[in-house]
């Protein structure tokens, strides 16, 4: 968010955004000014994303999975952070306003970032994003900036878990994890 507020940018398109790095993207969003688009997969993730206060859509529905890019392209995203890859990207990237950008973080769907082929001629541009690589360049003083700030609104990064587990529960836990995907995290823990 950082980067995307000193870029100036506004509207970011975020998927996966009920991950954890999605739910500190929202939380950190308010103190930025930017806003978040948030695309998840179903309506059980919409609702998840509700209850935070946040607004979001399903790519599982009608209107999203008509046509990904012009729905974008109507919310007039002007930033996307793409933590899944794949060719969920390219259709966001073509509804992106012209002059975007684009910062790559992650890919969940253990596939390539696919691009369109005419994003060039938009000017939107295309970066990798990677946290360690950000802390490097800015050096000590950066990284501590980071860590008060971190500090400072720890608050925001607390997430309630779905369920514990006692770990001889594993096979429960598993098939919990299995079932609500979208309901939150779940801990096994040693007694």
């Amino acid at each position: 968010l950082d980067r995307l507020a000193k870029a100036g940018k506004k509207r970011v398109v975020v998927d996966a955004a009920c991950s954890s790095l999605g739910f500190a993207l929202n939380s950190l969003a308010s103190l930025t000014g930017v806003t978040v688009i948030n695309l998840v997969r179903n309506q059980a993730q919409v609702e998840r994303m509700s209850s935070k206060g946040w607004s979001s859509f399903a790519l599982d529905s009608p209107e999203v999975s008509a046509d990904l890019s012009k729905f974008v392209r109507n919310l007039e995203g002007d930033s996307f952070v793409s933590l899944v890859g794949g060719a969920l990207s390219e259709k966001v990237i073509k509804g992106l306003l012209p002059g975007s950008l684009v910062l790559i973080v992650g890919a969940l769907s253990l596939r390539a970032t696919q691009l369109p082929i005419d994003f060039i001629f938009y000017e939107k541009t295309v970066e990798a994003f990677h946290l360690s690589n950000y802390l490097k360049a800015g050096g000590e003083k950066e990284k501590k900036r980071l860590e008060d700030f971190l500090r400072e609104h720890e608050r925001l990064f607390r997430e309630t878990p779905q369920r514990a587990f006692a770990l001889e529960e594993v096979n429960e836990a598993v098939q919990a994890a299995k079932t609500n995907r979208s309901l939150g995290k779940i801990l096994l823990v040693p007694t």
